[in-house]
C-alpha cells in the first residue's frame, strides 16, 4: 500500500502568527491598568510561545522528513564497513 508523507501545516502557524498579532492590538484597546496591560502582554505572549512549541512538537516528524526530501539524505542505509590496515609492529593510534 502506498502512503503519502504529510507535510507540517504551516497555515497553522500563520494563524497562530495572526491570532497573537490580533490579541496583542485588542489588548491595547482595552481599560486595563498599566499592570494589567503587562501582565495581559505577557500572557500573551507566552500563550503564543506554547502554542508554536506545541505545533512544533506535532509537526516534528513531518519537518524531519522534509528536511531529508530537501538535502537529499540517503536514508537509513548501513554505513559501509571499513577495514583499516596496520604493518606488523607499527604503533596504535
Amino acid at each position: 500500500m502506498y502512503r503519502k508523507t504529510r507535510g507540517p501545516k504551516w497555515w497553522l502557524l500563520d494563524m497562530l502568527l495572526v491570532a497573537i498579532v490580533a490579541a496583542l492590538l485588542a489588548e491595547g484597546r482595552t481599560n486595563l491598568s498599566l499592570g494589567g496591560h503587562e501582565v495581559a502582554e505577557i500572557a500573551i505572549v507566552l500563550a503564543g510561545f506554547v502554542a508554536v512549541g506545541v505545533w512544533l512538537n506535532g509537526s516534528a516528524p513531518a519537518l524531519y522528513q522534509e528536511q531529508r526530501r530537501m538535502h537529499g539524505c540517503a536514508g537509513d542505509a548501513p554505513a559501509a564497513r571499513v577495514t583499516v590496515y596496520r604493518k606488523p609492529g607499527a604503533p596504535k593510534e
